[in-house]
């Protein structure tokens, strides 16, 4: 689920004042926050691309998505950066990671990775070292991504109606379009590579991803993916979220 309230541009964000600090409040400039991460991320050679951000409550909290390039990390599947910050006390700086993220203006936030600070006094002493705390997860991310797809090829599909409900239960959970079932069942009755003939989860997994190669946009295939791995996490019973505070 990405919902990031209302979308602005590098120049935008930039542009939004920080409030003045108190004695027990030191705002960061929303800005500031993605300049950090950015340059953390550069730094390890896993540069962000297709950075989206939004705002809510006049510019107060700052919502953000990214995706994260490592072929080391896991080569079929792109990790994702959530991140987010306010200047009203809402909620501390914080950074989610992975192939399952949750960032919405209702102030929903999750990964498999998620790692928060607190507003006070130190936060700018923190915030280098959150960073890479956040980015030093990652090879962790890499675990879970091998976890996963070994947990989806140990996972074995015995009939086609159980793949069939699936198929309608994605489509209502909003993976899947109606009209791109067809496309699915023929990548799984069908697969164009021999490693996906097995008939497991990860063959279905595949099905699916195949099918989304139909959208342009980004933010749709990313979307989905997510969805899908949070979908089949489920069918496997897997639960990767963990959760570091940095405080004082």
């Amino acid at each position: 689920m990405q919902i990031l309230g209302k979308e602005i541009n590098r120049t935008e964000l930039e542009s939004i004042p920080v409030p003045v600090p108190t004695d027990t409040h030191f705002p960061v400039a929303h800005s500031a926050v993605l300049d950090l991460l950015e340059k953390e991320a550069g730094l390890i050679g896993m540069p962000m691309e297709n950075i989206r951000h939004g705002i809510s409550h006049s510019g107060l909290r700052l919502f953000g998505v990214a995706e994260i390039v490592s072929e080391i990390l896991n080569p079929e599947a792109k990790t994702i950066v959530a991140f987010r910050n306010s200047h009203d006390k809402s909620f501390p700086v914080g950074f989610a990671l992975g192939q399952r993220i949750t960032i919405c203006s209702n102030l929903m936030f999750g990964g498999e990775v998620v790692i928060k600070t607190r507003h006070t006094k130190r936060v700018w002493d923190r915030i280098p070292g959150l960073i890479n705390r956040a980015v030093g997860q990652l090879q962790n991310i890499k675990v879970i991504n091998e976890k996963r797809v070994e947990a989806y090829k140990d996972h074995e599909i015995n009939n086609d109606a159980w793949v069939h409900d699936f198929l309608v239960r994605s489509v209502d959970r909003g993976i899947l379009a109606a009209q791109n079932i067809p496309k699915v069942l023929h990548q799984w009755r069908e697969p164009e590579h021999t490693e996906f003939e097995p008939r497991t989860l990860w063959s279905l997994n595949n099905a699916y991803t195949d099918s989304f190669k139909i959208y342009k946009n980004l933010e749709q295939v990313t979307s989905r993916n997510i969805k899908l791995s949070g979908f089949m996490d489920k069918e496997c019973g897997l639960d990767f979220r963990t959760e570091i505070e940095l405080s004082e």
